[in-house]
């Protein structure tokens, strides 16, 4: 009679372990798929932060050589693999010193200025618009394009 009992009891014992094992088992996998899902907002949340980037110049005709530097910069620092294009030329594949050297001289060459025609109406000149924007398979921007006006 007293085996029988501590069979029991063992018994009992074995049961409780493998309850607690299952339930430990459940609650790594539900907070994995927790885990998971934050990551992935995350991810989401980086990848709109970065589009932002670029997205801001969709339609625009009125964009200012100061505006494509910063884009080309963003691009080249983040180094994401986004090209950007300046009237048919890529920028972002250049060295730090070719980039350099391209910046300053397309600065220099476009910088924004305003003419007044006989009428007394204000131009801009050296102004440019945006051209095409280009997104990968992940939805992140891979190609952005503008052109002089």
């Amino acid at each position: 009679m007293e085996n029988a009992s501590k069979a029991l009891i063992m018994a009992g014992a074995v049961l409780i372990a493998i309850m607690i094992l299952t339930i430990g088992v459940y609650l790594v996998g539900e907070l994995g798929k927790t885990s998971d899902s934050y990551v992935q907002q995350l991810d989401t949340v980086e990848l709109q932060k970065y589009n932002s980037n670029f997205e801001v110049f969709i339609d625009r005709t009125d964009i200012t050589a100061q505006e494509i530097v910063t884009a080309a910069g963003i691009a080249k620092q983040r180094e994401q693999g986004t090209k950007v294009y300046v009237g048919g030329t890529e920028v972002t594949s250049q060295t730090d010193e070719e980039f350099e050297n391209w910046k300053n001289e397309f600065l220099n060459d476009n910088i924004l200025t305003h003419i007044k025609d006989g009428a007394g109406n204000e131009t801009t000149i050296n102004s440019f618009s945006y051209n095409q924007i280009t997104y990968d398979e992940t939805g992140k921007v891979s190609e952005i394009k503008f052109a002089k006006n």
